[in-house]
């Protein structure tokens, strides 16, 4: 997804500062400590969690977007980009956003306590601007913390379930869109923030769905990484988990892959293909697409039911949002 596909006049230049304040709040002293900080802020990203406090602050101000609004954007881009940094150490991973990851720039502990600084950075940003905002920003924290961990608990488990799948996406993913979303107008009354924050959960989720639909319907070059990674790296998405569900051939294969990780074997490509292939022939990735819709839907019911007092243009963008990520599994 695109913001400038979007077409919302206001919001370009709201991104070049938003750009600014995260460089300026990822300054420090030392070049070393900055120049890895900065590693991924700097590369090419989508910004789509700190694009949508920017979208969202237009349903209740049509005026340019102030100070406040660009350091919650800010905030949430450092606290995305210092999760990454960890989740890169925890994957293994050796690029990000067309980088080399910081692991594998520098190392494991460099990557770890960089993306410490960025969530300290974060919250310092956040608690300059109100309490509510810091309040928002530490339970965001928390809730990626826990969603890791619940991934982490499940890694090479061939009997991962559909609801630890979803508990461990909804604090990975959805809970940083719904803050997101809810950081954009916390000027607003409660219900609408409510609704703002179920809007962004359920886009979240949704997001996050998709995600994993394509890591088995997209060429490599798409994607950026080999059809089936998932998997390769002891990760059951939810397509995996229902064709397990529903071929206890393929938990058979999938047991053996995994077993084979456990005694730091190389993973077995022809198993790992064969095992993709099979997944692929049940009706998983077609379940799977039916819950992304459900999610797609109940997010832009929370659009559609919110005051008729706010702005009515960016109220059809956020839905727009929505139907483009449906696109993507159409």
């Amino acid at each position: 997804m695109d913001f400038k596909a979007l077409e919302i006049e206001q919001l370009l230049p709201d991104l070049t500062k938003f750009k600014s304040a995260c460089l300026k709040h990822s300054e420090h002293p030392n070049s070393k400590i900055q120049e890895i900080c900065q590693h991924l802020l700097t590369a090419k990203g989508k910004h789509l969690r700190p694009g949508l406090v920017l979208i969202t602050s237009y349903l209740i101000d049509s005026q340019p977007t102030n100070i406040d609004t660009i350091n919650a954007a800010a905030s949430i881009e450092l606290v995305h980009v210092g999760s990454l940094h960890h989740d890169d150490v925890i994957d293994a991973s050796s690029t990000r956003r067309g980088k080399t990851s910081i692991n594998h720039e520098w190392d494991n502990k460099t990557a770890i306590l960089s993306g410490d600084y960025l969530l300290g950075k974060a919250s310092e940003i956040a608690s300059d601007i109100s309490i509510d905002v810091a309040k928002i920003l530490s339970e965001t924290i928390s809730a990626l913390c826990v969603g890791q961990m619940l991934e982490l608990f499940d890694l090479f488990n061939e009997n991962r379930t559909t609801v630890n799948y979803l508990k461990a996406i909804e604090g990975k993913t959805a809970t940083l869109f719904a803050s997101s979303c809810k950081l954009g107008v916390i000027k607003a009354d409660e219900v609408l923030q409510n609704q703002l924050w179920n809007y962004g959960y359920n886009l979240g989720m949704s997001f996050q769905l998709i995600d994993d639909i394509l890591d088995y319907t997209q060429p490599e070059e798409v994607l950026g990484k080999p059809c089936g990674n998932d998997i390769k790296e002891g990760n059951l998405s939810l397509p995996a988990i229902y064709a397990l569900e529903e071929n206890p051939k393929i938990k058979e294969e999938v047991a053996s892959l995994f077993k084979a990780n456990g005694t730091n074997t190389a993973p077995d490509e022809a198993l790992l293909e064969k095992i993709t292939g099979m997944i692929k022939s049940t009706d998983a990735i077609n379940r799977t697409k039916i819950l992304a819709n459900e999610y797609c839907e109940k997010a832009k019911l929370s659009i559609e039911e919110s005051n008729t007092s706010v702005n009515s243009q960016i109220k059809q963008k956020l839905i727009d949002i929505v139907n483009l990520l449906q696109h993507r599994i159409s």
